[in-house]
């Protein structure tokens, strides 16, 4: 399935306020949390548990969209995810009812 980066590098510097990816290694949990930002939104495709544990590390939250089958809410679950957005509000209930 095709994604895109979360951050458009083509941009100029006012819109970004002068802050690009590779400033920080590619690694957009540092970028955001360089701009003050307290959470960061990622689409399931490019979210990792490695990411989810290196944007905690730096303090901040993270939501994560568009999540809409089990093994996905088990698998950002599993990793400490923050928070869930879906476009099956149900399936996502009735995974947290099954954890207890």
């Amino acid at each position: 399935m095709p994604s895109y980066n979360t951050v458009d590098e083509s941009l100029n510097g006012k819109l970004t306020q002068g802050m690009r990816l590779s400033d920080f290694g590619g690694s957009v949990p540092k970028m955001v949390a360089a701009a003050g930002g307290k959470v960061w939104s990622c689409d399931v495709q490019t979210l990792t548990a490695e990411l989810i544990d290196e944007a905690h590390e730096l303090g901040l939250k993270v939501y994560c969209w568009t999540v809409n089958s089990e093994s996905e809410f088990q698998r950002l679950y599993a990793a400490g995810i923050d928070g869930i957005i879906t476009d099956y509000p149900d399936r996502l209930i009735s995974f947290l009812k099954m954890l207890g």
